[in-house]
């Protein structure tokens, strides 16, 4: 049994005309015109017999982001590009424990995203192992039992969190530009929101939801729905600059380049006490960072979770990368340069560089408020005990103020490499060593029938 919240979000100013039908059975919304709407599936599953035989693990985290929402003032799924695992461990004991906690949390990887993690690719986080892929990989909810929900859709951008004493909690968030119809179905538990932010009596610090909730219940009330207002402290906000990211080829040592549109300042809304600047960046295993030599200018490195491995080769590191973060004090700089440096990959004689995809940076103001208390009062504040990217570093009563990436923003590294045929080289190292060994053994030879030779002389 599970329990469903599908919350519609219109980002204009007026629902005239956008309700179509709201009665027993269903409720329908259509968007303006040119408009759309923001739908967050929140699934909550009390417990689930699939995750049973997974004993070994007590907490599981997966969040996926495109970051295809820049500006929502609603639901966060700001995170570094791609998919963010965090898991935690329990009953782990002996070395036999570790082996088969890492057995267990790999076939359940295998099963609900298709990939393979194995135990060295993992790196340490707060309170729990983390791994990271800049690659999208599709979810399969089918452990769940979730297909039931009309309302189930396949995306991109979504939040799974288990834990082993209270089940899972799966989220979802895509956008609809057409009609929208949620109807009643036996057995299952529908709450439905449409909201939209009152904007003249919200601030970033307060925002204000009016709307509509619609309830689908078997043992539901004769009235089902009911107008709603409501605020939130959100602890995810936007600012308005604009910035832009890509890399500045230079050999092994590509620049991280960043620029701002506009001079920033410091975030001022009436809750908030203190604010640094932040840099936070999930770099692939084939760019190294240095902390004597990738600070960037007026930087202090806060966060260095990965790899500290300067000379391997990419194929011999491990581990998924390095999670990075930067704090900067009384920032006012137009730019940040981030030196990085590149590991050497295999060779091939395919290409003569291999192409590295690696997730944008997170650029935001991190602050101390007041009220704190309020922030996960939220229906839909994302901070937990694990995961959360840079939201984990940081105390309860932080705020994030973000910065927002142009379309044309993206970091492709093209790393040179050699050309070699490994098979051509192993080919002709073995023929090399089989024919220095035949010179060693004929030279061996020649010298032990010589000194033959020379004895049967002396005998005559």
């Amino acid at each position: 049994m599970f329990r469903q919240r599908t919350t519609i979000f219109n980002p204009l100013s007026t629902h005239d005309n956008v309700v179509q039908k709201a009665d027993q059975a269903e409720f329908a919304v259509q968007p303006a015109e040119n408009s759309f709407f923001l739908v967050e599936n929140k699934y909550t599953v009390s417990q689930s017999s699939a995750f049973s035989k997974f004993d070994l693990v007590k907490q599981l985290r997966i969040q996926s982001s495109d970051n295809s929402f820049p500006e929502d003032r609603v639901f966060n799924y700001r995170l570094s590009e791609g998919v963010n695992v965090y898991v935690t461990p329990q009953h782990v004991k002996t070395d036999e424990d570790k082996q088969e906690f890492f057995g267990q949390v790999r076939s359940l990887l295998n099963k609900l995203l298709d990939i393979e993690v194995n135990k060295e690719n993992w790196t340490k986080s707060v309170n729990a192992l983390h791994f990271h892929s800049a690659e999208r990989p599709r979810l399969d909810v089918s452990i769940l039992n979730l297909e039931k929900s009309s309302e189930l859709k396949d995306s991109i951008n979504f939040d799974l969190s288990y834990n082993s004493g209270s089940g899972v909690v799966f989220k979802q968030l895509y956008s609809v530009d057409s009609p929208l119809s949620i109807r009643k179905q036996n057995g299952l538990y529908k709450e439905i929101g449409l909201f939209l932010v009152d904007e003249q009596i919200s601030s970033k610090d307060d925002v204000v939801l009016s709307g509509l909730r619609v309830v689908f219940g078997d043992d539901q009330e004769e009235e089902n729905v009911f107008k709603t207002l409501f605020h939130t402290k959100p602890r995810h906000r936007y600012i308005d600059t604009g910035i832009d990211s890509h890399i500045e080829e230079n050999g092994l040592h590509p620049l991280l380049h960043t620029s701002f549109a506009q001079e920033v300042t410091p975030p001022e809304d009436s809750d908030v006490q203190e604010c640094n600047l932040y840099y936070y960046v999930s770099l692939n295993k084939s760019l190294i960072f240095d902390e004597f030599q990738s600070i960037p200018n007026g930087a202090k490195l806060v966060v260095n979770q990965g790899s500290r491995d300067l000379e391997l080769p990419e194929y011999k590191v491990g581990e998924w990368g390095n999670e990075v973060l930067f704090e900067f004090a009384n920032f006012s700089a137009p730019s940040i340069d981030f030196p990085l440096h590149s590991r050497y990959q295999k060779p091939s004689n395919e290409t003569d560089s291999t192409e590295i995809y690696n997730s944008l940076p997170l650029i935001f103001y991190g602050c101390s408020v007041r009220d704190d208390y309020l922030l996960d009062k939220s229906p839909f504040d994302t901070k937990q005990t694990i995961g959360g990217n840079y939201e984990s570093y940081f105390t309860n009563d932080t705020v994030f103020y973000h910065f927002t990436h142009n379309s044309g923003s993206s970091v492709v590294v093209n790393v040179p490499h050699g050309t070699s045929d490994f098979d051509s080289v192993n080919t002709i190292t073995t023929i090399a060593v089989v024919i220095g060994s035949a010179i060693i053994l004929f030279s061996l030879l020649k010298a032990s029938f010589r000194s033959s030779t020379l004895s049967e002389k002396k005998k005559q």
